[in-house]
């Protein structure tokens, strides 16, 4: 039984660690929410756009969609990408999240 335990400790180590390397799912991961208190989900619900995909504009960010986000609804991303997390009935955007600094 003792020898078990290292194991599954060495076994949860290794799980954790890939988990984490999952970079479709970080907002999931890190439960992030929008500013409702709502999780925003992750891998299937949100979507990663390039810097060159979206435009910044006075107004907000422009995605390739149409829908303008405004500055204050978006929150930092971990990566250089923008992330747009759409779900519910209607499909609705929850969340947002936008690179920092100069895009």
């Amino acid at each position: 039984m003792m020898r078990c335990i290292p194991l599954v400790v060495a076994t949860l180590i290794a799980t954790s660690a890939v988990a984490h390397d999952n970079p479709e799912n970080w907002i999931g991961q890190e439960y992030r929410q929008n500013a409702l208190g709502q999780i925003c989900c992750g891998k299937n619900d949100c979507h990663a756009f390039t810097v060159d995909e979206v435009t910044v504009m006075p107004d907000g960010y422009h995605f390739p969609d149409g829908e303008i986000i405004a500055f204050d609804k978006a929150a930092p991303s971990v990566d250089h990408f923008f992330w747009k997390c759409v779900w519910g009935v209607p499909k609705e955007t929850k969340c947002v999240f936008a690179p920092l600094g100069p895009s």
